[in-house]
């Protein structure tokens, strides 16, 4: 496996990885560690409301 430079947080897989994946992930356990709390899940991927719900828009996982 390759090494990581000291600013990288995450390894790429060699095979690659579905960035769209990641983000729908990332956005489902931001409202899970919020209890749904849309301000809050922005808040810890440190993105604005309205780009967190534009988000959720897009890969249809709004309520």
């Amino acid at each position: 496996m390759p090494r990581l430079h000291k600013t990288h947080r995450f390894a790429l897989p060699l095979e690659g990885v579905s960035l769209q994946e990641i983000e729908k992930s990332l956005l489902l356990q931001a409202l899970a560690l919020t209890r749904d709390n849309k301000s809050k899940a922005a808040r810890l991927l440190r993105i604005s409301r309205s780009r967190f719900c534009y988000r959720l828009k897009k890969y249809n996982l709004e309520e």
